[in-house]
């Protein structure tokens, strides 16, 4: 998932800590955008088991829901 508009001074663990309570996070990709002065970050959600493809969609929706705004 796709993040944007949270404190440029989120370290890794922060934006972790962030997302972690809508599910187990495979990894976390922050970058920086210099043109506009602003971070964003890739927020991937996995099951443990690799099969279930529902997993991710669902817990990035309830992040979604209960973060934007």
């Amino acid at each position: 998932m796709y993040v944007k508009n949270y404190p440029e001074s989120y370290t890794d663990e922060q934006v972790r800590g962030l997302f972690e309570p809508f599910g187990r996070i495979e990894s976390i990709s922050q970058k920086e955008n210099s043109k506009i002065g602003c971070n964003f970050a890739f927020v991937c959600f996995m099951a443990e088991d690799k099969n279930d493809h529902e997993y991710g969609p669902e817990c990035a929706q309830k992040a979604i829901n209960n973060l934007n705004g």
